[in-house]
């Protein structure tokens, strides 16, 4: 059918986030109520940093799909580059009140528990970050995600003293 050859032009264009977009729109206009379609075109924008549309494809896949994860975190993640912190913590909430019925690596759980962690800073919730980074650390005491952030920086993280500081 033309629509699986279009599918197929949409993979193909994987590496090329413009062109897979505008693919995945065509997709779209063919069949708009396959939630993948407007997820597959959601990551384009992010990648393309259209991070308003990038969000907008998101809700309409949760609308058509709702409590879908993996969606609450990604839209939660363009959400905070549009410096939308309240509304990015709210899906990084409902990424994990729903993530129990959906089958997740427990390593993509802890990446949303991380994730929720720095937001909890950005807001200057620390309280909160320091519950989180401790509920991340019961679920896997080995994480060292936690320990050390993205460098240049290491992010520390003090259980005896309960503070977080810098290091270089």
């Amino acid at each position: 059918t033309p629509l699986y050859f279009l599918l197929r032009v949409c993979i193909a264009c994987r590496e090329d986030h413009a062109a897979a977009a505008v693919c995945f729109g065509l997709a779209i206009q063919a069949n708009p109520c396959k939630a993948s379609y407007y997820l597959h075109r959601a990551h384009c924008y992010g990648k393309l940093n259209l991070w308003e549309r990038s969000v907008e494809d998101y809700l309409i896949a949760l609308d058509l799909v709702p409590g879908n994860p993996l969606a609450h975190f990604n839209c939660a993640l363009a959400l905070e580059h549009l410096f939308e912190y309240d509304l990015a913590l709210d899906s990084m909430n409902a990424a994990l009140d729903c993530a129990p019925g959906h089958d997740i690596a427990e390593e993509k759980i802890i990446e949303i528990r991380l994730s929720r962690a720095f937001l909890f800073r950005k807001l200057q919730r620390n309280q909160d970050a320091l519950q989180e980074y401790g509920t991340i650390l019961t679920l896997d005491p080995s994480n060292v995600k936690v320990v050390c952030g993205t460098p240049p920086g290491c992010r520390i993280l003090s259980l005896t003293r309960g503070d977080m500081g810098e290091k270089e």
